[in-house]
């Protein structure tokens, strides 16, 4: 599905409807080709994840720890939250996994890549299947853009065209954000505050997105799981081929490991909390926000009909 890129405005239009997805503005020109494409966005995330390194004060420290606050019953807890996507074959496949274990993840999706290419389609299929399956879509920006190495026009820009797409695609309130290579600063802080956002930030990372390596991944996991005490928010990238390959195998050891401390007696079991878990502890700052918004938009659109309707 291709998107029109040619008015600034379109991100907020109000003649956007569900399975159609609006154009922002870094996309006010159509590219010349789809390999032009992926080189500037390859350019993009390089950029952005030198910035991080280079500038220490938009690292990934002072955001929450434990990232999903403490442990509710006092025993082990894992969050699985995915970043990047959604993508047409690896997102696809963490799907079917979760869905065959009955487990809920938190996904933290950029807009791109529901706005533009041949997967398109396919991709905002898996939008509408994941709020289907009972899982959390969250801000991630349009472009995974550091936040911190930007102007505050284009930071706004990024979260509030990105919050758009997401509310519009899954009719639901977009509470959670996630800042592209965990930048944090003061700017950010206020923008987050300003919008009722609540940051998720994450406690075991297995850096797949670097080694690419779906073995290596899984023992990284299981030794953090393997001592954990309290609650921990998993990161992995539903775009990398590692973390489909990885998850099963993740997930195996969790069960094998539950049943031998079950057995023995000597540990509490690790538990999968469902995403949802976190809304309640983060529901009262965005809520009224996209109430807000949702009523203005259905009274405006209930006059437009009823002038319609009327001679």
């Amino acid at each position: 599905m291709s998107s029109p890129f040619h008015r600034q405005d379109d991100v907020r239009s109000s003649s956007f409807t569900f399975g159609q997805v609006p154009s922002v503005r870094a996309y006010q020109i159509h590219p010349t080709s789809r390999q032009l494409r992926g080189y500037i966005y390859r350019l993009l995330v390089g950029v952005g994840f030198i910035a991080a390194i280079c500038h220490p004060s938009t690292l990934d420290a002072g955001w929450r720890k434990p990232a999903g606050g403490p442990s509710a019953s006092g025993a082990p807890e894992i969050i699985l939250t995915f970043d990047d996507g959604p993508h047409q074959e690896y997102t696809s496949t963490i799907l079917d996994e979760l869905q065959s274990r009955d487990i809920k993840a938190m996904f933290f999706w950029v807009g791109h890549r529901v706005l533009r290419g041949k997967k398109t389609t396919a991709q905002v299929d898996l939008v509408r299947r994941a709020v289907r399956e009972g899982h959390l879509i969250a801000n991630h920006t349009v472009n995974h853009v550091n936040l911190c190495a930007t102007d505050a026009e284009e930071a706004a820009h990024e979260i509030d065209a990105n919050a758009h797409i997401y509310q519009r695609l899954t009719g639901l309130p977009i509470i959670f954000f996630r800042s592209p290579y965990g930048a944090r600063c003061k700017q950010l802080l206020r923008m987050l505050k300003e919008r009722g956002l609540s940051h998720l930030h994450w406690d075991i990372d297995p850096r797949e997105w670097f080694h690419r390596d779906a073995e290596q991944v899984r023992d990284y996991v299981v030794r953090k799981l393997r001592n954990l005490n309290g609650r921990a928010v998993v990161l992995m990238h539903d775009t990398k081929a590692a973390s489909a390959r990885a998850l099963p195998d993740i997930l195996n050891w969790i069960d094998e490991e539950n049943r031998r401390r079950q057995l023995e007696g000597d540990q509490p079991t690790i538990r999968i909390l469902d995403a949802s878990t976190l809304v309640n502890a983060y529901l009262t700052p965005a809520m009224p926000h996209w109430f807000g918004q949702t009523a203005t938009r259905y009274v405006y659109t209930l006059s437009d009909t009823l002038s319609r309707l009327v001679p």
